[in-house]
């Protein structure tokens, strides 16, 4: 193993890289409503925890989010989940 190299672990102690946040947030990031964020993560396309009634969203995981889904329309990407499921 190199120097360069990251442990999974890494990313689950340092608490800078990896917090929780909550839909809110996530909502002013990607500059939409908290109720898209709940749907996206109702479908399944953004994962998150639920402490309580709340959601809470891992900020690595919305980075991923980001970069999975870069350059593509959100709503677009709801529309094809709803049909998945339907």
């Amino acid at each position: 193993m190199t120097d360069k190299t990251i442990k999974r672990n890494d990313f689950i102690a340092d608490s800078t890289t990896d917090r929780l946040m909550n839909v809110e947030e996530v909502a002013a990031r990607i500059k939409c409503g908290p109720d898209t964020v709940r749907t996206l993560i109702r479908y399944g396309l953004l994962k998150a925890v639920k402490i309580k009634s709340r959601y809470r969203i891992r900020s690595f995981r919305f980075n991923q989010f980001l970069e999975e889904l870069e350059g593509r329309d959100l709503y677009q990407i709801i529309e094809e989940a709803k049909k998945t499921v339907a």
